[in-house]
């Protein structure tokens, strides 16, 4: 299940939330019990709720170093001599 790797859940569109029944709580209980320290924040791009809080995520989370990722530098030097 995607929620059980995911470091955050972005529920979007909060803005429709007075015209569509979708319980938001509901949706970050069910996430949280598949991964309890995942972190979920509601965004909607017409009101900008959460947006910065988004990019700062975005931001912080991208100078992590991650398991098995290799700079560009490091895979053109491994390339196999034809």
């Amino acid at each position: 299940h995607m929620f059980a790797a995911a470091g955050l859940v972005v529920i979007n569109k909060t803005d429709l939330l007075p015209y569509v029944d979708f319980d938001v709580d509901a949706c970050a209980g069910y996430a949280r019990a598949l991964n309890p320290g995942v972190n979920i924040l509601p965004v909607s791009a017409t009101t900008g709720e959460g947006l910065s809080e988004w990019y700062d995520w975005i931001a912080v989370t991208a100078k992590r170093p991650r398991i098995g990722h290799m700079s560009q530098a490091s895979v053109d030097k491994t390339k196999v001599p034809e």
